[in-house]
């Protein structure tokens, strides 16, 4: 019924800011620290990082003056190597090391979760060009160093 939507609670919105800074946070520090690792040590197949909280982004001029960039980025690859199936074996290998080193990473989309998640989207349209998202969840700083880890090695695969 129309009023059950008064039996939610009210929005708590400093609980809420609170949460999109810790998203905002963690997407710009993982973006970061993989745009930093790509430049460093160049690959075959990845292109880079696309997030509007980095200097390389084309929008970051008046992104930056904005408290929120975003909770997720965008991993390019080069032309070539823009295939769901070696798009679909990065997100297998996250998901390997992930679980080898014991971090949580899901896969599946959304964004805004406590977790950080991957996944391929835009894998079965005729509008739209697939591409791999990294949604930042609320990790602490100690667990997003480990989130970390796991996405630098399987860059050093590819």
């Amino acid at each position: 019924a129309d009023r059950s939507t008064y039996a939610l609670p009210r929005p708590n919105r400093v609980q809420l800011q609170k949460r999109l800074n810790r998203l905002n946070r963690n997407a710009l520090y993982l973006a970061a620290s993989l745009e930093t690792h790509i430049s460093q040590n160049p690959s075959k197949k990845i292109e880079g990082i696309v997030y509007p909280g980095l200097k390389s982004h084309p929008s970051f001029s008046w992104a930056k003056n904005y408290s929120f960039q975003g909770s997720y980025f965008v991993i390019s690859f080069k032309k070539p190597y823009q295939k769901i199936s070696i798009y679909q074996r990065f997100v297998q290998e996250v998901m390997k090391n992930a679980k080898k080193k014991k971090v949580s990473i899901n896969g599946g989309t959304s964004f805004g979760f406590n977790t950080t998640r991957i996944y391929l989207t835009a894998r079965n349209t005729d509008y739209g060009m697939p591409f791999i998202r990294v949604s930042l969840g609320t990790e602490n700083i100690i667990e997003l160093e480990k989130v970390k880890d796991v996405f630098t090695k399987t860059l050093q695969s590819f």
